[in-house]
């Protein structure tokens, strides 16, 4: 993942908060997307701030590890016919009922997932999961560079009972990390076209194992383009 500390701000001096972070603080903070990756997997919500005619909450388990995992999608706008997701960076399996259901009027071979690939300029729901899939790094970040960046310590706070520092990279990051610890619990920021604020929190940390798929329950997009385009725009 791309350091986020490029876009940070000038730190302050007030030591209630905002201020730069400590040492001790940049040593947490240059964990934290490794101990993501350490801890090969979480259950995630993820909600992306409405925009005109869209908003989407998208909750499941993602894989670190593999950068991959599946999720169950509430949408409006052109993501709504999107009941069910599977994911990488490279494929998307789509569940989508209403496709389905049209295809089989259409006397298409029965199907459960359409296939396509992962693509986050084209798709809303795609921009959003490259973000997701970036909260995990191989290996420590600099921690010196966090503090030269102006990385900011805002202040305490808590993310489903449990407390956490929230530091600011800039005024649309923000990561609220395990008190004490490098266990990120909520992240604050953008999608990747940076175009559509998002919330992902990020709870149960651990191995994750993705749903089986047969073959045979999978349509490729380009055998339904004409009904999947006709599905997304609502015609």
């Amino acid at each position: 993942m791309a350091t986020l500390t490029v876009l940070a701000l000038a730190a302050c001096s007030s030591p209630s908060g905002p201020r730069g972070v400590t040492s001790e603080e940049a040593d947490r903070l240059s964990e934290v997307f490794f101990t993501n990756f350490d801890n090969e997997g979480a259950h995630f919500v993820l909600n992306a701030a409405p925009t005109p005619g869209t908003a989407m909450v998208i909750e499941g388990e993602v894989d670190f590890v593999e950068a991959q995992g599946y999720a169950v999608v509430s949408a409006t706008g052109s993501d709504a016919p999107v009941h069910g997701v599977i994911f990488s960076e490279a494929v998307v399996l789509e569940n989508m009922p209403q496709l389905v259901d049209l295809a089989a009027t259409a006397g298409q071979q029965p199907f459960t997932w359409v296939a396509r690939p992962f693509d986050s300029t084209a798709y809303q729901l795609d921009s959003l999961l490259g973000v997701l899939l970036g909260l995990s790094v191989q290996q420590r970040e600099n921690p010196l560079l966090l503090e030269q960046a102006g990385v900011q310590w805002l202040r305490e706070d808590a993310v489903n009972g449990v407390a956490v520092d929230v530091f600011e990279f800039s005024p649309q990051v923000r990561l609220w990390v395990e008190t004490g610890g490098t266990r990120l619990l909520r992240f604050e920021g953008n999608s990747s076209t940076l175009d559509r604020p998002i919330v992902i929190d990020l709870s149960e940390p651990g191995p994750v194992t993705l749903p089986l798929v047969e073959e045979a329950d999978v349509v490729q997009v380009a055998d339904v383009q004409d009904l999947y385009d006709a599905v997304r725009s609502g015609a």
